[in-house]
């Protein structure tokens, strides 16, 4: 079992992720194959949504999770903060997951919403510091494409680098 918990930092209302896992005895059966887990959270510079011009603060927190050959499960969030306009997407649907530790990079997507709507679908790019691959930095990319039949545009955030946070995969 993982436990989400976020917390404020700084008075900048960001989020924190506080992993704990229960071993899998607990649960009266063991992971059937190997264990993936990729886990973030940050802050960094992103475009303001339906404008062309313009950066915003944006954070966001994901932790994926896939057990051998079993289902992707866990959570997404990314918001971009700005006066008027605003972008709030979560997810709690994954459908792949992809961890590279040759290039410290890993991807997945899935569905989701933005704010109470649905229908949503994502792919998030992420790469993380480690000592095995030269030059490594942490970045964060997301798209997310509306519903089908929706006017409403792409959002697309490529590779940033974050102000603040970390991605790991453990």
């Amino acid at each position: 079992m993982i436990r989400l918990r976020t917390l404020s930092m700084a008075g900048l209302g960001t989020a924190a992720l506080l992993l704990a896992a229960a071993p899998a005895a607990a649960h009266g059966k063991a992971p059937s194959g190997p264990v993936t887990l990729a886990t973030g959270h940050g802050l960094l510079t992103a475009p303001v949504p339906g404008s062309t011009t313009g950066t915003a603060r944006a954070r966001f927190e994901f932790i994926v999770r896939e057990v051998g050959t079993g289902p992707v499960r866990g959570h997404t969030e990314f918001q971009v903060f700005t006066g008027k306009k605003h972008l709030t997407f979560s997810s709690r649907t994954e459908t792949t997951l992809v961890a590279a530790p040759a290039t410290c990079s890993v991807s997945y997507a899935g569905t989701g919403r933005e704010g109470r709507t649905g229908g949503y679908t994502f792919t998030v790019a992420a790469t993380y510091k480690s000592a095995s691959c030269a030059g490594s930095a942490n970045t964060f990319a997301i798209t997310i494409t509306p519903p089908l039949g929706s006017s409403q545009s792409v959002y697309t955030l490529t590779a940033a680098p974050l102000l603040r946070g970390a991605i790991r995969v453990h």
